[in-house]
């Protein structure tokens, strides 16, 4: 004789699992706001200038980051989305064979060792960096050399995942 159980449990028959209704409206796809554009490389360059100010090391200080920011567009840009726009480039892999990185990403890595030379100076001597850009503009101006360079348009997005032709190992390759 089964057991209350068993009786309580109405399962299919069948074995296998019972196959689940299909849903009357369709799954929504991920996709961008109405009105959301792409960020072009110039945007990354102002967004860095203001890192590179700002040196944010708190969420209050990467809030000033955003409203500075989106003071100088047409969009406001969000907390969230200023950092979205720092840390993937700053994690970005580093290259490796006869490829150079991005120039954008050498541009952060600069900026973020920068940053860090400043806060341990400050931790050191209790006395803060009263020069904000340090030898920085040079690094500026090699970034938007090496964009021209590489003939990438400041108004379209960068494609970070596509690594830089290194042009003078290819010349070396076929000499």
């Amino acid at each position: 004789m089964p057991t209350e159980n068993a009786l309580s449990n109405p399962r299919p028959l069948r074995k296998g699992k019972g196959r689940a209704d299909a849903p009357l409206e369709p799954k929504k796809k991920p996709s961008r706001k109405r009105g959301a554009v792409m960020w072009t490389s110039g945007k990354y360059v102002r967004l860095y200038c203001k890192i590179l100010v700002i040196r944010p090391t708190g969420n209050n200080q990467w809030e000033l980051v955003s409203t500075e920011h989106s003071a100088e567009g047409t969009t406001k840009h969000s907390l969230e989305l200023c950092k979205m726009r720092w840390y993937p480039v700053l994690k970005l892999k580093k290259p490796t064979g006869g490829a150079k990185m991005h120039p954008l990403h050498c541009l952060v890595l600069a900026i973020d060792a920068e940053i860090c030379k400043s806060t341990g100076t400050y931790v050191m001597n209790n006395k803060a960096n009263n020069n904000p850009y340090g030898d920085l503009a040079i690094k500026f101006q090699r970034a938007k050399d090496n964009m021209h360079r590489y003939k990438m348009d400041p108004n379209c997005p960068p494609k970070f995942n596509i690594p830089m032709p290194d042009k003078d190992a290819q010349c070396r390759r076929h000499s």
